[in-house]
């Protein structure tokens, strides 16, 4: 019997007549397949052998569609492919040598600019000393001299510093003091050479790195300087090993090991605020804390700080005074004076504390050989009126000029306290001129230009305050606080002079603090019409009054005294009156005193 499947309309009509072949779907490899797996599995009469067949066609006739599509899509991907691809190597070269131009040019540019940067400072330079120097000679020509003037001082340039000077700041920010932690403490390191003072410190880094401790590899002390009082100043090899050496930690662990009671103290850089209102409490941490951040410090920069006049002689209606501040580094010091403090809501100005003469407490000589725990006298000589006592002990008041006595001086009108006694001064100035640093109005940086400024020869005493000048659109406070002076402008605007803040109708008396007494008035001596004069001048000549009457004249020598000092004066007598319920002596009871010669 001739078969029915003639074509394809037949073989599909066949499949879909038996089940295998969905009516709707089409008749894929992938259906057919499936169609041949269904065969296998519902026709009955198939024997194994025709199963195994059909199902082994089946499974070869899908792989070999799924090759043949792979096969297809591959080259049809290869096709498309290859030319993107092609485009994008041509785009690459072309950009990479666009890159390449680019960056050419970018270089040209660049050292274009470069060139034009060197000439441009090169021309600003030339003007601008082409100008100072038009500037200076025209203030030559009009004014003939100069002068000094604060344009003039902005103008220059700040002179570095000597070589020395650089190496010793920069030696001071390696250096630590080992002090003893008490003054009834012996200190047994007076005893020792230098040598011997940096092999102990050194023994005392190998004692903490047996027990344990961590230690610099490179940390080392290189040299020593033995102090006066007893301490050490030792210098380390580096600011790295100077910083860790001030951790509280390890000062403690390094003085444990280096032996004694001993202590560490780190380098504190002394500047000096004026006018700060008595409120502020030096001893409070708190206090130090606040004026810290208000005047943009590190937390930390200020360690303490010291009123400088004792509070025993402070005026019972003064509202401000000098103190002293001990800040960290000298960054910190600088900070403070070029752009001062701010102290309990005020803005306080601050300068570097120059070195000054050392006073003996006990003789009250200013001297640098000894203090009062070595002092050789064997009573205490006052310095507010130079009698045998304490100056604690004096019963003549601290501002009444009319009892002081200098004893450096040998002058009255002044106490030897006095930072206006003329000896004073002349010894602060001769220190002065011996440190280098003194002519420095900051403590200098290698690194910190502005500290190189010089402290101008024209410049007042830092201890006077010179008076301020305001500027007001009014003069209606001429009568109160000074008459209005110039007028610079027509927008109305007066120069007034303030009276240095105060009513004509008080009494110039200075009540700012310098930081010793803060009354100072003239000598009063005891007779009108004298002048403050030495104990010798009362043993004038006879010529000096036009009378050659040798009665009117007590002409003994003085006697000596033979318990004094060599080179200090005689223990003078009072030539006033001591006050009510005093111990001092009268005249008569002072042993080689001198009776008062009459002045006419």
């Amino acid at each position: 019997m001739p078969s029915k499947v003639i074509d394809a309309a037949t073989a599909r009509a066949e499949l879909v007549s038996k089940g295998m072949l969905i009516p709707a779907a089409g008749a894929t490899i992938n259906d057919l397949v499936n169609a041949l797996f269904e065969f296998t599995i519902s026709t009955p009469g198939v024997t194994q052998l025709q199963r195994d067949m059909l199902r082994a066609i089946a499974i070869l006739l899908g792989k070999a569609d799924h090759e043949q599509k792979a096969k297809k899509i591959a080259e049809t991907t290869s096709f498309h492919m290859t030319g993107a691809i092609e485009r994008l190597e041509k785009a690459a070269d072309s950009h990479e040598g666009k890159i390449t131009a680019l960056d050419s040019f970018i270089n040209e540019v660049r050292d274009s600019i470069d060139s034009a940067m060197s000439r441009l400072e090169k021309a600003v330079e030339n003007t601008t000393s082409n100008a100072t120097e038009s500037q200076s000679t025209q203030r030559v020509e009009q004014n003939g001299d100069p002068g000094k003037s604060y344009a003039k001082a902005l103008q220059a340039r700040l002179p570095k510093p000597d070589s020395s000077t650089l190496a010793r700041s920069e030696a001071q920010t390696r250096q630590i003091l080992i002090d003893r932690k008490s003054m009834d403490v012996t200190s047994g390191l007076k005893d020792l050479t230098e040598a011997e003072l940096v092999r102990k410190a050194n023994q005392a880094l190998e004692g903490m790195k047996a027990t344990g401790k961590e230690v610099p590899q490179e940390a080392l002390f290189t040299s020593a300087r033995k102090l006066r009082h007893g301490g050490v100043i030792f210098e380390v090899d580096s600011t790295d090993t100077k910083a860790w050496l001030s951790c509280q930690s390890t000062s403690q662990d390094f003085s444990e090991n280096f032996g004694g009671e001993t202590m560490i103290k780190n380098r504190t850089f002394q500047i000096i605020a004026e006018y700060v209102p008595t409120t502020f409490n030096p001893d409070s941490s708190t206090s130090l804390a606040e004026t810290e951040k208000n005047s943009k410090l590190q937390p930390g920069s200020l360690i303490k700080a010291k009123w400088i006049k004792p509070l025993a002689r402070r005026n019972p209606n003064q509202r401000s005074a000098f103190c002293t501040l001990s800040c960290k580094d000298r960054e910190s010091a600088n900070h403070a004076i070029r752009l001062g403090l701010t102290i309990e809501g005020r803005k306080i100005a601050v300068r570097k504390l120059l070195p000054e003469p050392t006073r003996c407490l006990k003789c009250q000589q200013l001297t640098s050989d000894h203090m009062a725990a070595t002092c050789s006298q064997e009573t205490d000589t006052c310095g507010t009126c130079g009698l045998d006592h304490r100056t604690s002990e004096c019963d003549f008041g601290t501002a009444d000029p009319q009892h002081h006595y200098c004893v450096n001086c040998g002058l009255q009108g002044h106490a030897s306290w006095s930072r206006d006694c003329p000896c004073f001064i002349e010894r602060s100035n001769k220190m002065h001129g011996k440190s280098e640093e003194a002519r420095y109005k900051f403590f200098p940086t290698e690194d910190d230009p502005e500290s190189w400024e010089i402290i101008g020869e024209a410049n007042p005493r830092p201890t006077q305050q010179q008076p301020f000048t305001h500027w007001t659109q009014s003069a209606t406070h001429e009568a109160e606080y000074g008459r209005a002076r110039n007028q610079p402008n027509n927008q109305n605007w007066t120069r007034v002079e303030r009276n240095k803040g105060k009513s004509r109708s008080q009494p110039q008396t200075r009540t700012r603090d310098q930081g010793w007494p803060n009354q100072r008035g003239p000598a009063q001596p005891s007779q009108p019409g004298a002048r403050q004069t030495r104990i010798t001048d009362l043993f004038s000549n006879q010529e000096n009054n036009g009378n050659t009457d040798p009665s009117r004249y007590h002409s003994r020598t003085p006697p000596t005294n033979q318990s004094q000092r060599p080179g200090t004066p005689p223990t003078r007598t009072s030539p006033f009156p001591p006050p009510p319920g005093s111990t001092h002596p009268t005249n008569a009871s002072i042993p080689g005193s001198f009776s008062p010669m009459p002045v006419s």
